[in-house]
């Protein structure tokens, strides 16, 4: 399993999502709404007996400047589990090729600092499965 190629397809997940903006990595800048697929934590060959990686991915949602009365009120809509801008159901949603399983296990609140400027943001823990790549 390939990390890069996973941050992208999970970035492709999230593309429908009506004005959220997808990034891999850490971006210089960015323009609220926008999802960050970030570096992973990687555990290989750790599950299902050694036969497949484990990643812990982080992915960022950033709505809108912490000082923004918008960014509040438009938190919530990302975070539901069901609906249109429903980050869980759009990765639920979603047939992985890259990977096997991604799966959003627990998600934060936390100010993301991009280009000098603050965000309000949540941060999901994507708890990712997928075949080793090892011999």
């Amino acid at each position: 399993m390939d990390f890069v190629d996973v941050m992208a397809e999970i970035a492709d997940a999230l593309a429908p999502i009506d004005g959220l903006r997808a990034h891999t990595g850490h971006p210089d800048s960015i323009t609220a709404p926008a999802v960050i697929v970030g570096y992973p934590e990687i555990d290989l060959d750790q599950a299902y007996n050694g036969g497949q990686d484990r990643y812990d991915m982080p992915l960022f949602v950033a709505v809108a400047r912490v000082s923004e009365r918008a960014a509040l009120e438009n938190i919530g809509r990302y975070m539901a589990g069901a609906g249109a801008w429903s980050i869980r159901q759009a990765l639920d949603d979603w047939t992985f090729i890259t990977a096997d399983v991604v799966t959003a296990r627990a998600a934060r609140p936390d100010v993301l600092t991009v280009g000098g400027v603050d965000y309000l943001a949540y941060v999901f823990d994507l708890d990712v499965v997928g075949p080793s790549d090892a011999p």
